[in-house]
């Protein structure tokens, strides 16, 4: 498994910004992007059961929301060690010389985290960066919390960028999001890169990192290497999790694509665009071997509410099972 990124800067427009402001509002009805006002009018609640599944984790109970994943501190401590992992891949917290000149130049940028946890990317950013002004925005309250007391200095908004993030047209110089594969449907990919576009300035960048998480015996591309019988078995069942929810596998392989659908029958142009693939060493290769094998194996613990039961074994031997594919 690997992880992917894709990169894009926005086209300056050539019109004046009356134009501009009536392309946003097409943009908004083609996408059925809701107001704001009425994504935050809908009631988040933290939820413990479900139909089928017993809990053991805390999760967000966003309506509309897809992603399976827990919201506890738990969760946002992997996040923290996949955020190290993301760093030593791609040598750095932005993936592109040209991103980080274009920041570096305008140090007093508007940069905004999609998805952004409990704010480890934009601490990171910060440090390198300082005079840059900081957001990010997430799904549950909870987190949203926790990260305006990890990094008081930025700016953390409750949002869904599906449903619509709660800022003005051409706000941001730099967008980041990266991750949404166990949370992002493949046919709402499009529509929220749309969304990060349309709060991305003219001229500005953004960047899309994914995975892809697929195993070769499931008859898919040669992804995952050398991935052993326990792997193929737990990654078939992560896929039957999440063929219901119509999650994309090839998420990091399709993200060059999403971004065309995304500005395909609008007047939104995406130049400079590219993409960049890393292979991970899981669990052998060195320190960033060693990473990976911890996040992978806190990554499928993560998910032990539902593959347990989808692998038909108990908790205690799921977890063995964990152990010895990591192994």
């Amino acid at each position: 498994m690997g992880p992917n990124t894709s990169r894009a800067v926005k086209q300056p427009t050539v019109t004046k910004t009356t134009t501009a402001n009536t392309l946003a509002g097409k943009v908004a009805q083609s996408t059925n992007i809701q107001s704001p006002e009425s994504s935050n009018s809908s009631p988040i609640e933290l939820v413990t059961t479900l139909e089928g599944v017993d809990f053991t984790r805390e999760y967000h109970g966003v309506e509309d929301s897809d992603y399976f994943l827990p919201s506890d501190f738990i969760e946002q401590d992997r996040l923290e060690l996949q955020h190290y992992l993301l760093r030593h891949l791609f040598k750095g917290d932005v993936t592109r010389e040209d991103i980080k000149n274009f920041v570096a130049t305008n140090p007093n940028s508007k940069i905004l985290d999609v998805g952004c946890a409990n704010g480890y990317w934009l601490d990171s950013m910060s440090k390198i960066y300082p005079l840059a002004e900081l957001h990010g925005v997430d799904l549950a309250p909870s987190i949203i919390e926790n990260a305006a007391k990890f990094l008081p200095k930025a700016n953390f908004t409750v949002g869904n960028v599906v449903t619509g993030l709660p800022y003005e047209d051409n706000s941001f110089d730099f967008v980041h999001q990266r991750y949404l594969i166990l949370g992002l449907p493949g046919d709402q990919f499009p529509t929220a890169i749309r969304e990060l576009i349309r709060v991305t300035k003219p001229g500005g960048w953004i960047e899309l990192v994914e995975l892809i998480l697929t195993s070769f015996k499931m008859q898919t591309d040669v992804v995952a290497y050398r991935s052993g019988p326990i792997m193929d078995k737990v990654l078939a069942a992560v896929k039957e999790i999440m063929a219901p929810r119509k999650l994309d596998l090839f998420a990091g392989l399709n993200l060059v694509n999403y971004v065309k659908l995304a500005t395909k029958k609008t007047s939104l142009t995406a130049v400079n665009l590219q993409k960049r693939t890393v292979s991970v060493p899981c669990n052998w290769g060195g320190p960033i071997g060693e990473l990976a094998g911890a996040d992978a194996k806190q990554l499928y613990l993560t998910m032990e509410d539902f593959l347990h039961r989808q692998l038909g074994v108990e908790r205690e031997e799921y977890k063995e099972l964990i152990d010895k594919m990591i192994e």
